[in-house]
């Protein structure tokens, strides 16, 4: 099967609203499309066959949004286009793309693929947005790779039932762990605070509901309290602050959360704040409304700003 960009376009809605507008061809049967939207991030399963896709200028112009596509490859392989190289992604292999890029796919037989369609903005906590590549592959028999795909196959086999919040949850995962692998790839070789800076995130991140001390991560990553401290203050923070900023985020996603039965004291208590009434001094001073009243609205009027801008 060959990529014509001449070719008359057939246009499958389903996908549409699960990866975007595509120029596209089928030679299969119409696709299997399992889709779910929470928040601003939209996630979907796909399982077809052969076909052909593109996204041109004809089509990316028009789009106001930009997004990040985050593609998990589950079962057979596809061959990518961007910027005129070429990328064949096999079973556990991950590509990220983006919706401003001319890219184009082709699809020789069977393909299950999961697909996260993330905002932009959020991966301006790792980088600016100029320097993110217009695609990047993460092999799936690489270490990183490896545990990647293992999460990412846990998010397609139940985001369909799972309640949002958790869902949500699982998606952060992801978003995190592509961002700092591409911020990581992207840094290591030219500045290896930013490698150790990367790596610091990822470690916080993990273990964000547990008791964090600014000596002990020092300690985890093989570098002095001082050089951590000096690594934070190059990005305009604290250890602490970077924390409690990560805290609030997860905690708030949990308030405005209609499914969340939870009191304000079990949630300050999981993200580890010291008291219901400290978490309610935090959260309105983050947020500008108080834990009673963004759990009513569903929201906080406040725009939440990234983590490491």
């Amino acid at each position: 099967m060959t990529f014509h960009p001449g070719d008359v376009i057939d246009v499958d809605d389903d996908l549409d609203h699960a990866i975007l507008t595509w120029r596209f061809r089928r030679r299969s049967a119409a696709p299997e499309v399992d889709l779910r939207t929470v928040r601003d991030i939209t996630v979907s399963r796909l399982r077809g066959g052969a076909c052909v896709g593109w996204r041109d200028r004809s089509v990316i112009d028009g789009e106001k949004q930009k997004y990040i596509g985050i593609g998990c490859n589950l079962g057979g392989s596809e061959l990518c286009y961007v910027d005129g190289n070429e990328t064949i992604t096999h079973a556990g292999d991950i590509m990220m793309w983006r919706s401003d890029a001319e890219l184009a796919f082709e699809v020789h037989d069977e393909l299950s693929k999961l697909t996260i369609l993330v905002p932009i903005e959020r991966f301006s906590a790792r980088f600016t947005i100029d320097t993110m590549p217009a695609a990047w592959h993460l092999s799936g028999a690489s270490p990183m790779g490896a545990i990647a795909a293992q999460f990412f196959s846990g998010i397609a086999q139940n985001f369909l039932a799972l309640r949002p919040a958790a869902v949500e949850i699982a998606l952060d995962g992801a978003i995190g762990m592509i961002s700092r692998s591409i911020s990581l790839d992207l840094h290591a070789a030219d500045d290896p605070r930013e490698a150790l800076y990367a790596r610091v995130l990822a470690d916080l991140d993990r273990r964000i509901r547990h008791d964090l001390v600014p000596a002990d991560i020092a300690q985890r990553h093989g570098v002095s309290l001082r050089h951590l401290q000096a690594l934070f203050a190059g990005h305009g923070q604290t250890i602490s602050g970077w924390v409690r900023e990560r805290r609030l985020q997860g905690a708030c996603d949990e308030v405005t959360d209609a499914a969340c039965t939870s009191s304000f004291t079990d949630i300050a208590q999981r993200w580890r704040f010291s008291d219901g009434a400290h978490f309610s001094r935090l959260f309105t001073e983050r947020f500008g409304v108080n834990p009673r009243t963004a759990r009513e609205r569903g929201a906080v009027p406040t725009q939440r700003h990234p983590l490491a801008s």
